[in-house]
């Protein structure tokens, strides 16, 4: 069972600690270790005097059981208590949360010049094209950590609208995380459960967006039930839709002609009135006219309006209007 809450990795040897936030604190914690033992932990100065003191000198405990809904607020308020972005007392480098984030003067200035770890240093041509792959998503908006819960969330079902609002992206970019076309090299150990997802994902959205094409929403509306980009609804729709639509079309006609009302036919192909009416018009069009040539021809050969009106069953004031 996962739990949620808010952790710290504490240095026993300086009492320097990190805070982090998670929907699953045991597997967090445990990739935190795993990191830190492979030497590729994303905070470089934890990394550092892990190296220096050994996994025996750090502690890893849960500060906090909450609610996911409440992570960002006890996160910010666990790294202000215990000083973690003051670089004497902790290693966060970010005040914490998913909005409205801070970065600390000392951390702008360890990121500058001679103060950066990278100055200097000339990377090589496998580390610069793994940064190009890197660089496809968006660090600015959201940090590993967030990529790791998101992937976490997503491998759960975790609804993705919920997501992109939580950590206050497009949804867009919970979608590419998804599919690993971005921040593939974060939680790679899940990569190949969430294309597998990914995969049933598109085949129910692709079924959905045919089910309300076919009820005659507009792309627009489906768009934003669904939650991609009306782009995407038209290429899921594509040639195939058009042809799917006049089949329905002259299925609805046929029924229309044996006399089947429309609430029925309205029900038996899940429409709206809308597209019903579209469907329909033609055919209507072409029985008014025949109806109204009708009840001209009955009024020339001397029939009254009321007898008209019954035997075409239309209202006497439409016999009227037709017949003057």
């Amino acid at each position: 069972m996962k739990i949620s809450g808010i952790y710290a990795i504490k240095n026993l040897v300086n009492g320097k600690t990190y805070v982090g936030q998670t929907v699953d604190l045991n597997r967090r914690l445990y990739d935190h270790k795993r990191c830190l033992k492979k030497d590729m932990h994303h905070n470089i100065y934890l990394q550092r005097e892990y190296n220096k003191y050994g996994f025996e000198k750090f502690e890893f405990t849960t500060l906090e059981q909450c609610d996911v809904e409440l992570l960002d607020e006890k996160e910010i308020y666990w790294i202000n208590k215990l000083k973690c972005t003051n670089n004497l007392q902790g290693y966060n480098m970010e005040g914490g949360g998913n909005k409205g984030k801070f970065v600390t003067e000392e951390t702008r200035k360890k990121k500058i010049g001679s103060n950066n770890p990278m100055y200097g240093k000339k990377l090589s041509a496998s580390h610069i094209q793994s940064l190009k792959i890197k660089n496809r998503a968006n660090s600015k908006l959201l940090t590993e950590s967030d990529v790791y819960d998101i992937k976490d969330g997503i491998a759960n079902s975790v609804e993705r609208n919920w997501l992109a609002e939580r950590y206050n992206v497009a949804r867009c970019t919970i979608d590419k995380i998804a599919n690993c076309n971005n921040w593939e090299w974060v939680h790679k150990d899940i990569n190949y459960k969430l294309k597998n997802i990914q995969s049933e994902y598109k085949k129910n959205r692709d079924k959905q967006v045919f089910e309300l094409n076919n009820k005659g929403l507009s792309r627009a509306k489906i768009s934003k039930i669904v939650g991609c980009t009306e782009s995407t609804v038209t290429r899921i729709l594509g040639k195939s839709s058009k042809h799917e639509k006049e089949e329905r079309d002259a299925l609805i006609v046929d029924d229309y002609k044996r006399g089947i009302s429309k609430a029925e036919i309205i029900k038996k192909y899940s429409i709206c009135n809308s597209v019903y009416t579209k469907a329909i018009s033609e055919e209507y069009n072409k029985k008014i006219n025949f109806e109204k040539k009708q009840a001209i021809n009955m009024r020339d050969s001397g029939m009254m309006v009321k007898d008209i009106a019954e035997k075409l069953g239309y209202a006497r004031t439409t016999i009227s209007k037709w017949t003057r």
